[in-house]
């Protein structure tokens, strides 16, 4: 049970979430939502957009870079809608660019955009500026049209494969990540064996699956055609194991090549961890000092979903993945 808080205008509160023993920051630029999709709740529950002053934003990312972080990932509610609410009204690229020229860490992650705000424009201003990691989040929810308009999306399915090309294109060795919705009501077999069949076909570094719940208060819960849960947990499961056959697949294309990784941590097995640029886990061996460090790792292997590699000294002059020179 959430309070109605529709018309909500209090401004954000501005703090960036950090974790102990995390390299990596969450900086929040937006708050609510004014989408409606028939599944959401979240205009309800978060109010109206609002968005916080970009000479705030770039203070904050300031004060990140004194305090050691590394890397920080922009996020909001709805991250595509930020600025429309300001006076005068700033968009998202804009703000972009400012990143781009005065953000003083150098791994910046946007953390989910929906498709149909992820302008040309904002595609040439990230992939264009090693500030930005090259890894996009665009949610798509279905891959079947007609389950798109009764979720009120606002995109079709070949806008959705469009606009991966498009960052692709720029952006070779991106990843895209997405999330998907299964069992929504009115999703038929059929439905669902064409909305399996668009997801095999796109090239998706990793995705989220969400098997469909009923919120009350929202459009989608009046709606009829419900699947049945047994259903809904089959389809999920065939989507989970398609995900993972795409995080191997798109995980074993850089299997020789070399990488920036920010280390995190040292795992369980005494290995160290962290994320290259295109957000692929990698681990290897290396001393304690080299924590919340970028360095270049050779990856060998590829084992689970991760890749394995050696931190390569000197640097190599090699051709480096994920934005490095």
């Amino acid at each position: 049970m959430v309070t109605n808080l529709r018309k909500e205008k209090a401004p954000i509160e501005m703090a960036a979430v950090t974790l102990d023993g995390h390299t990596r920051a969450f900086l929040k630029l937006q708050e609510g939502c004014d989408q409606f999709c028939t599944f959401c709740i979240v205009p309800f529950s978060r109010g109206t957009s609002r968005s916080v002053d970009p000479r705030r934003v770039m203070i904050a990312l300031d004060d990140l870079h004194a305090r050691g972080f590394k890397e920080v990932v922009l996020t909001g509610v709805h991250l595509g809608g930020y600025g429309k609410d300001l006076e005068p009204p700033v968009e998202l690229a804009e703000l972009l660019e400012m990143i781009a020229e005065r953000c003083p860490l150098d791994r910046v992650r946007i953390s989910s955009l929906d498709p149909e705000e992820l302008s040309d424009r904002i595609v040439e201003i990230i992939s264009g500026s090693e500030k930005f990691c090259p890894h996009l989040h665009l949610p798509l929810q279905s891959g079947d049209d007609e389950t798109l308009s009764r979720m009120r999306r606002r995109y079709a399915r070949d806008y959705f494969r469009d606009r991966v090309d498009r960052v692709l294109a720029s952006w070779p060795d991106a990843a895209i990540g997405t999330d998907l919705i299964v069992g929504f009501p009115g999703e038929t077999g059929a439905h669902f064996e064409s909305y399996f069949d668009f997801v095999e076909s796109i090239p998706l570094a990793y995705f989220h699956v969400f098997p469909y719940s009923v919120r009350v208060g929202t459009t989608a819960a009046k709606f009829t055609g419900r699947v049945a849960p047994a259903e809904i947990k089959r389809r999920a499961a065939l989507m989970r194991e398609l995900g993972d056959r795409k995080r191997v697949e798109f995980a074993s294309r850089f299997v020789g090549t070399t990488l920036k990784v920010l280390l995190e941590e040292r795992g369980t097995d005494g290995t160290l961890r962290g994320y290259s640029r295109n957000y692929l886990r990698v681990s290897t061996q290396g001393p304690d000092q080299l924590t919340n460090r970028e360095v270049v790792v050779e990856a060998s292997t590829v084992e689970g979903t991760q890749l394995v590699g050696e931190i390569v000294r000197p640097w190599a002059a090699r051709a480096v993945c994920g934005g490095a020179s």
